[in-house]
C-alpha cells in the first residue's frame, strides 16, 4: 500500500510534546511525548461525551480522508498519530474493535511486540485487538511515525463528522 500522501500530511504538522493531566493515566503515558489525535477524543472526566478533537487543526480532516481511502472498510473514530514514542506494555481499554497500526518514517527498529510476538510495522499494517492484547515498541533510532486507527467505546461510527 503506497502510505506516502499519509506521511507528507503528517510531516506538515509540528508536533509539541504532551503535558501531563493529572488524574489522566493517558498523561503520565504520553508526557513528554509527541501524540495527537485526529477524530474524536474521550474526555477523561467523568460524565462528559466523546468530542472533536482539537488537534491538528489544519489538516486533520485531509488526514482523516486519507485514512478512509485506505481502509474504506475499516470503521474508526479516533486516529492516533504518536512521533517517536516508544510506549511500555500495555493494553488500550477504551478501544473497541480491532485497530489498524501503520510505521512511517525514516528509523530502524521499533518493531511493535503484540502478544509476545515481534511484527515489523515500517510502512505495513498490522490489525489486532490492542483492548485484548498487551502491547509494546522495541527500542529504535531515528523518526518514527506510528498512525493508529481505532474505535472507541460507546462512541457510535455514524457520529463522525469528518466524512
Amino acid at each position: 500500500m503506497d502510505y506516502s500522501k499519509l506521511y507528507s500530511l503528517i510531516l506538515e504538522y509540528k508536533f509539541s510534546k504532551v503535558r501531563e493531566i493529572k488524574g489522566n493515566r493517558n498523561g503520565v503515558f504520553r508526557q513528554n511525548h509527541y501524540s495527537n489525535n485526529v477524530g474524536m477524543v474521550r474526555l477523561f472526566r467523568k460524565g462528559l461525551p466523546i468530542v472533536e478533537g482539537t488537534k491538528m487543526k489544519h489538516n486533520k480532516r485531509a488526514i482523516y480522508n486519507e485514512c478512509k481511502r485506505l481502509y474504506p472498510n475499516h470503521k474508526f473514530t479516533g486516529i492516533m498519530i504518536n512521533k517517536n514514542f516508544q510506549c511500555d506494555p500495555h493494553k488500550d481499554n477504551g478501544n473497541e474493535g480491532a485497530v489498524i497500526i501503520i510505521g512511517l518514517g525514516n528509523y530502524t527498529g521499533g518493531e511493535l511486540v503484540a502478544g509476545g510476538i515481534e511484527y515489523d510495522i515500517k510502512n505495513k499494517d498490522l490489525k489486532f485487538e490492542a483492548s485484548k492484547i498487551e502491547h509494546y515498541v522495541k527500542p529504535f533510532e531515528g523518526d518514527r511515525y506510528s498512525v493508529v486507527l481505532f474505535k472507541h467505546k460507546n462512541c457510535n461510527y455514524e457520529e463522525i463528522y469528518l466524512e
